[in-house]
């Protein structure tokens, strides 16, 4: 099968295989991607965590304690989509020219000093300025713009293991940050868990930014995945800004170019589809268990099982854009994700439930897979944050209104039945435009290296 049929990375190498770059004993040594990798995962578990599941579980607790409704406790994920959404495409293009590292370090800082500061707030204004703009802020440097950008640059060949490792982060928080959540809950309040999660990006996920991410591996003298090191002729070139290596796999495509593809527009429109159910419905998971008859306990559970099937799914997805056209991929994720919610919805019991939301996180577990992979496979390496800012912004409006809208219709109907089928209808379309999203030729003219380093 030819490169439109099949994965963009031709030959694609065993999962296990390459993680050093000999046999030597140098091979020993971790390669930096992978701890590149690791830090971005640890960053998308405590900062996407920390505002998707967790906060699910938080909002019984808040609304009891201080008296907010759900819309308005929801509506802060308004707010923090639109301040996200605004600036990504601004800061998009710094992160190609100078790197994630400086950005994901200030965004662990500003994110653990607004999270240790929500656990003291007594005013609806104050939760929406640390939590809608502050946490909103650190967002594009810890969950998007930032790891992507940093491993589309380090691997070309191994990126899909890559993206499989990296984007678990959520899932991991719905089986481990869950139930501590629930248990500092219940045994102090929903205040000990905001201060838990910003002490630990502040003095453990910081560092480590700071530490582990750099630019580009021939910044270092390195080739991506791991293989064998560039010469000396070669790393006085990148040195002097005349080269960076290049890769067969590797398209180098400009901005402008990208932006003229039927391709990119495609794409976009999909995601912006399906971003209304897949930003917010495990946003309203814990409430809506609770709603249906579930303890705060079962609710719990519930989540985890989600998060459970979401990190179960990260291997199946990342065998298949390993393995099969990135297109298919696309329209397979959504026509099942669409499916899916049904079976959420008409879940009748609490064990068909459980088996819902397991099967729901697995079919979800692909979403961050195929948003991060499609834009440097198709695209390349050197525009990936310009491009992941500019689809961030179009993303914006469902990001933003998704979840209010469920919690809006949930308090007008006390049901989530007229929102849900039509969030299921949204996907199914989605499917029609990601099929029609053929892989884009390569570009005319090669684009101009950034130059800078981080």
């Amino acid at each position: 099968m030819g490169r439109d049929q099949r994965s963009p990375h031709p030959n694609p190498l065993p999962w296990g295989a390459g993680i050093g770059y000999s046999l030597t004993s140098r091979s020993l040594r971790l390669f930096r991607g992978w701890w590149i990798v690791l830090t971005g995962t640890l960053a998308i578990s405590l900062s996407g965590g920390a505002t998707t599941y967790v906060f699910s579980v938080l909002i019984p607790s808040m609304e009891r304690d201080l008296g907010w409704s759900r819309s308005e406790l929801v509506g802060v994920i308004t707010v923090a989509a639109l301040v996200n959404g605004a600036i990504s495409p601004a800061i998009g293009p710094l992160f190609d020219r100078y790197g994630s590292r400086f950005f994901m370090t200030a965004g662990a800082v500003l994110g653990g000093i607004c999270f240790m500061s929500i656990s003291l707030v007594t005013e609806i204004w104050q939760f929406y300025l640390l939590l809608g703009v502050g946490v909103a802020l650190s967002v594009s440097s810890l969950e998007d713009l930032g790891p992507r950008t940093a491993i589309a640059n380090w691997f070309i060949r191994k990126r899909p293991l890559a993206f499989a490792i990296l984007t678990p982060g959520r899932s991991i928080s719905g089986i481990v940050l869950v139930p501590l959540a629930h248990f500092l809950i219940t045994t102090y309040s929903w205040r000990a868990v905001y201060l838990a999660v910003g002490l630990t990006e502040l003095l453990v996920l910081a560092p480590l930014c700071w530490i582990t991410v750099r630019r580009r591996p021939e910044d270092l003298g390195l080739r991506p995945d791991g293989v064998p090191p560039l010469t000396a002729d070669e790393q006085a070139q990148v040195s002097a800004g005349t080269r960076v290596h290049p890769s067969e796999d590797d398209p180098v495509w400009a901005r402008a170019q990208v932006l003229r593809t039927r391709t990119f527009w495609l794409l976009t429109a999909g995601f912006f589809l399906i971003a209304f159910p897949s930003s917010s419905i495990f946003i309203h998971m814990g409430s809506y268990m609770q709603d249906k008859g579930l303890s705060a306990a079962a609710a719990a559970v519930g989540l985890a099982v989600y998060g459970a099937g979401a990190l179960s799914g990260r291997p199946l997805w990342a065998f298949v854009v390993t393995h099969f056209a990135m297109r298919g991929a696309l329209t397979a994720f959504a026509v099942t994700y669409a499916t899916c919610i049904l079976g959420y919805l008409f879940a009748a019991d609490q064990i068909t439930l459980y088996v819902a939301v397991f099967f729901l996180g697995v079919i979800i577990g692909g979403s961050a897979q195929l948003a991060g992979q499609v834009w440097p496979d198709y695209f390349g390496r050197r525009v990936v944050g310009a491009i992941t800012g500019i689809a961030s912004f179009m993303n914006m409006p469902p990001r933003a209104t998704g979840a209010l809208l469920l919690a809006l219709v949930f308090e007008a109907t006390n049901s989530y039945s007229a929102i849900l089928l039509p969030y299921a209808g949204v996907a199914y379309l989605s499917a029609l435009f990601f099929g029609l999203a053929r892989p884009p030729a390569p570009p005319p003219s090669s684009a101009p290296s950034p130059s800078g380093r981080g």
